[in-house]
């Protein structure tokens, strides 16, 4: 999983820096929609981040006590939220000449800040939720959830947290009843790489409003039913499981080969490097020349390099481990 990780982290970098090109060399901040390179990355990149992020979910409910899973939770990703949130607070403040925040500001910026570590929060306090209490019923409950999130409106990054959670299940239930299926048929597995295919034809009709970012995911429009949201949300959907599966079926032949050592190590890093590649993201809109996919990769090589070695750093000390990272084992 540290392969697709790495793989998951590198595509959410580049995707930044195609953000960033694009904000400096034209006037529109919504190019970058349009790019293929973009629309393939952001096909599926999130939805394979949070479908690995509820497969090791199973193993933390099967491991501890309830309570001792929603301290972890707090503690490894509301904490990190907090203080990564208040140093850019302070650096805001300082690079807009001190202008300072209101306890309302500081709130609402905490509560949308890293908006997909909360999604990772939510998502596994409600699978907690549902498997400690509604085991008996739990697909229903599952299905009932998932039906209703596409009713809740598109605010605070709700629409995106309702997108994501049935790839983050979808990573829950397939360490629970799959697993053992993938070891005994990894060739099976493989051949679903092919479904890469698949992928691309889905990504020709792909169009600037799947994405989450623009039209969000509520099927209610003006008091009404919108079936052309609700197209929308489940042709989104689709796209997402075809990129996740293709992705995770060619994985798979990591398994034939020798996987060089830094991939998994920049694979275990990865929530320093979403964080802390972030800071460094607005110079690429300074010293961009235009979009370059050469160039882009260069700077997400350089940024994932650069939050990597941070992140070894802060993890020395325990301190700031915990506090920034979350490490506290």
């Amino acid at each position: 999983m540290d392969v697709l990780k790495c793989l998951a982290i590198f595509l959410v970098v580049i995707g930044h820096c195609i953000q960033r090109s694009y904000v400096a060399m034209v006037a529109s901040t919504e190019a970058f929609y349009g790019d293929p390179f973009f629309k393939f990355i952001y096909g599926f990149h999130m939805p394979l981040f949070m479908a690995i992020s509820g497969f090791f979910f199973y193993y933390t409910i099967h491991k501890y006590a309830f309570k001792n899973v929603v301290k972890s939770r707090f503690l490894k990703i509301i904490v990190p939220i907090v203080s990564w949130h208040i140093i850019w607070m302070i650096m805001d403040g300082f690079s807009n000449q001190g202008n300072g925040y209101t306890v309302l500001t500081f709130v609402a910026g905490f509560l949308k800040h890293y908006w997909f570590l909360w999604a990772i929060f939510y998502c596994s306090m409600i699978v907690l939720l549902v498997e400690n209490f509604g085991e008996r019923r739990r697909y229903l409950v599952y299905a009932l959830i998932i039906v209703l999130s596409v009713l809740l409106p598109n605010f605070f990054n709700v629409e995106r947290y309702a997108y994501l959670f049935p790839f983050y299940l979808v990573g829950y239930l397939y360490c629970e009843r799959c697993r053992n299926f993938e070891a005994k048929h990894t060739c099976l597995m493989m051949f679903m790489g092919g479904g890469i295919f698949l992928y691309f034809i889905a990504l020709g009709y792909y169009d600037y409003d799947d994405y989450i970012y623009t039209t969000g995911s509520c099927v209610i429009k003006d008091k009404s039913l919108s079936m052309e949201q609700l197209y929308i949300d489940l042709f989104r959907i689709l796209v997402g499981i075809l990129g996740v599966v293709s992705i995770y079926g060619l994985s798979l032949t990591s398994k034939l080969i020798k996987i060089p050592n830094w991939i998994t190590k920049i694979g275990s890093k990865t929530l320093g490097i979403y964080i802390i590649h972030m800071f460094f993201t607005p110079i690429i809109s300074e010293l961009s020349i235009g979009v370059n996919y050469f160039i882009i990769v260069v700077e997400a090589i350089v940024l994932i390099t650069i939050s990597y070695y941070i992140t070894i750093m802060l993890e020395k000390n325990k301190y700031l481990s915990k506090l920034l990272l979350g490490k506290y084992t």
